[in-house]
């Protein structure tokens, strides 16, 4: 209960700080759709309709956030809202569905009809009950169409910060079927998100490196292949990522700055949470804020990351928040880049089925082309772990399941809560036979067995 209370308390005070000295965003409105959650005001005059937020689905990654056609007042009912994004997803043409996601939403209802779409939205506290009659049925059929459809409906009726459950139901009948899902009790986000645990499963982790006088040198944040800030941090697929960069200003043992920090998420509920329904909260207790630099005050409205505040609050601690619109798996990473400087990454996500409780790869994506089958390639592996010496096993098999490649890689930590950072370069000789998987996997430090295996399906041209 401590650490809760501790870090609520941070939380509220970066943001105080963020408000009270907001930085200049470095952000163009090219780059970012401007999408917002429920406007408060205390004024009665009527009020511009709010951005129709909707979620397009994405194979192997939570749904893509973007903003449809159409409005509909702020200040209207939940139950309007909820019931107009639905209908502008449901409505979307081809056309603006963003390349590599797909709209299964919108062939509900049109088989065998003049295509009709009826929904009734109930809200029970934090729950929304959707009763949708379709006399076209859902549309799908195949398993990884049903699934998108469902995560595209529990997230674009969860975009109110009030919402966290979706309870889909189809009139007349005991239970929705949507395609080969049968849907009987409330999700919420992190229920559909894809992964195989979310990102509560740990809700702290403790750097406990050496106590040392740091100060911030730079940061930055790249959401799901868009740099938006600054380009050190990587730009990797289904990926939210903050970069923090820090130099010692007192002596460090050996030249290894490994700073201390306590990471936190925590449940954020409405007024203050830009939209997002978590915190991340990052505090370092041997940092120091830059003086005269102004707090980090962005806001993007993207997913996983809807904003990042970072300031130093009374007492002195640097705080960073980061606000999430759901609980994906998240990782504290340290990396370091010279004598007496480290880079602390602050990761969320990734493709659902490369991350693990141990391991995650971002590079190479699912399917990514890696070379020339005939001449043989290379490829680029990155990730993060935390694994038995920092130690990466890697091997490639072609389409008959023969290993045809091994290697290892190092990840800049081993064991233990915090996370390293690895980068390798794999080799695929010329000739594999079929579709070659590369698998990355560690070593048990007690018995020698394979643990955290992640298989990667690659292309060759």
């Amino acid at each position: 209960m401590a650490v809760g209370l501790g870090g609520a308390i941070i939380v509220a005070a970066v943001f105080a700080a963020a408000r009270a000295t907001p930085s200049a965003s470095p952000l163009s409105s090219a780059t970012v759709a401007a999408t917002t959650g429920t406007i408060q005001t205390a004024s009665p005059i009527a009020v511009a309709p709010a951005p129709l937020v909707v979620y397009y689905a994405r194979q192997g990654l939570p749904p893509f956030r973007a903003t449809a056609l159409g409005g509909v007042p702020s200040r209207n009912s939940l139950e309007d809202r909820i019931g107009a994004r639905l209908s502008a997803l449901w409505g979307a043409q081809p056309r603006f569905v963003p390349p590599d996601m797909s709209n299964p939403f919108a062939k509900s209802g049109r088989v065998g009809s003049q295509g009709q779409l009826g929904t009734g939205v109930r809200i029970d506290g934090d729950v929304a009950t959707v009763t949708f009659d379709l006399p076209g049925g859902w549309g799908v059929t195949s398993a990884s169409e049903s699934q998108g459809l469902y995560q595209q409906l529990v997230y674009t009726i969860t975009e109110d910060p009030e919402i966290r459950r979706a309870l889909i139901r189809e009139k007349g009948k005991a239970e929705a079927v949507i395609g080969t899902l049968v849907i009987a009790e409330p999700a919420t986000r992190e229920d559909v998100a894809g992964y195989t645990f979310s990102g509560t499963k740990t809700p702290t982790i403790v750097g406990d490196g050496t106590q040392v006088p740091e100060e911030l040198t730079d940061i930055g944040v790249a959401i799901d292949s868009d740099i938006l800030t600054r380009g050190f941090v990587g730009n990797e697929v289904g990926l939210g990522r903050v970069g923090v960069d820090l130099r010692a200003t007192g002596s460090v043992p050996g030249g290894r700055l490994d700073p201390r920090f306590t990471a936190t998420l925590e449940r954020c509920d409405p007024p203050s949470c830009d939209g997002g329904k978590w915190t991340l909260a990052v505090t370092l207790p041997d940092l120091t804020w830059p003086a005269g630099r102004p707090a980090y005050n962005e806001t993007f409205d993207r997913s996983p990351i809807r904003s990042v505040r970072a300031a130093e609050f009374q007492g002195g601690t640097v705080a960073i928040a980061v606000r999430l619109d759901d609980a994906r798996p998240w990782r504290v990473a340290i990396e370091p880049t010279g004598t007496d400087t480290a880079r602390l990454y602050i990761d969320i996500g990734g493709v659902s089925a490369d991350v693990n409780e141990n391991i995650a790869v971002y590079l190479p994506g699912p399917d990514q082309g890696a070379g020339d089958r005939a001449s043989g390639c290379t490829c680029r592996v990155r990730g993060a772990a935390r694994v038995s010496e920092g130690k990466i096993r890697w091997r490639v098999r072609d389409g008959t399941g023969r290993e045809v490649a091994r290697g290892n890689a190092m990840a800049s930590r081993g064991t233990g809560p915090v996370w390293g950072v690895f980068t390798t370069t794999i080799t695929i000789p010329p000739a594999v036979e079929g579709q070659p998987t590369l698998e990355v996997f560690s070593l048990s430090s007690r018995d020698g067995s394979e643990q955290d295996l992640i298989r990667i399906p690659l292309t060759l041209h």
